[in-house]
């Protein structure tokens, strides 16, 4: 098995988002906030954390199969694609609510 540093490094950054989405949503849930800002930015920050570690754990278990890991790199992109869509409706309600 081939360990990259770039699968560690996408396994750390997944660790950081999601601690920081966990942290964030805990810190808006003190405040008592009533939209759903807190929870949209929180998904934001887990998403990505998700995105990273399916990166990771596809470079790291198959960075030596090429076919199995271009259906990583796929999922990934779907998986960002529901990011991206989820931001653009996150700015859209943070900057225009009604």
């Amino acid at each position: 098995m081939v360990i990259t540093t770039t699968a560690v490094g996408f396994i750390l950054l997944s660790l950081g988002l999601a601690f920081c989405g966990w942290r964030f949503l805990e810190a808006f849930k003190k405040t008592g906030g009533d939209s759903k800002i807190g929870l949209l930015l929180s998904t934001l920050f887990f998403g990505f954390s998700l995105q990273n570690v399916a990166m990771g754990l596809g470079m790291l278990f198959f960075a030596n199969n090429p076919g199995i890991l271009f259906y990583i790199f796929i999922l990934s992109h779907f998986l960002l694609i529901f990011i991206g869509i989820l931001g653009i409706y996150t700015s859209y309600y943070i900057f225009s609510p009604t």
